[in-house]
């Protein structure tokens, strides 16, 4: 119990953070935001892109929630790392508006899906992780459906204007 207390007591003045959803998935009855799904539908996202997205943003959910309830000041952490991802997102989707100008709505709409794709696939290897040592891979993916769900990101190059509409 001594060790217990000591190493979670090193991980804190260390800075470390703990992957505490890695083995766990959403509850069977979790229903995630609307606007998490009508994301994914402006880019005519695939059933398994859906389930990836929901289990990976419940997943980045609750941990930021736990970090924030075991210490507060894990606010200014989370808030500082969104905005790290946010530049990441508008880098690329800056890049994907440009190439969409001419194309038509079903290639905007695969251009979209391969930026939601990326999110997945790439992005926890290709952004630095919000801790030294991070390697969960969860926490990128679903924080970028956080911020999609607060339409601080989106897939569609246009995905602001559809979803007002």
């Amino acid at each position: 119990m001594e060790y217990q207390i000591s190493s979670i007591i090193a991980d804190l003045d260390n800075g470390t953070l703990v992957a505490d959803f890695s083995e766990f998935t959403q509850p069977e009855d979790y229903e995630p935001d609307g606007l998490l799904t009508r994301q994914i539908a402006l880019v005519d996202g695939r059933p398994s892109d859906i389930a990836k997205a929901i289990r990976a943003q419940w997943r980045a959910k609750e941990q930021r929630s736990k970090w924030i309830t075991n210490n507060p000041e894990m606010r200014s952490k989370i808030a500082g790392y969104d905005s790290v991802l946010t530049e990441r997102w508008s880098d690329r989707h800056s890049q994907m508006v440009e190439d969409c100008a001419e194309l038509e709505p079903s290639q905007v709409a695969n251009k979209g899906l391969e930026l939601l794709r990326w999110t997945h696939e790439k992005a926890p290897t290709q952004v630095e992780p919000i801790s030294r040592g991070w390697t969960a891979h969860y926490y990128v993916q679903g924080t970028f459906q956080v911020l999609a769900i607060d339409l601080r990101v989106g897939w569609h190059a246009n995905y602001l204007k559809l979803l007002k509409d």
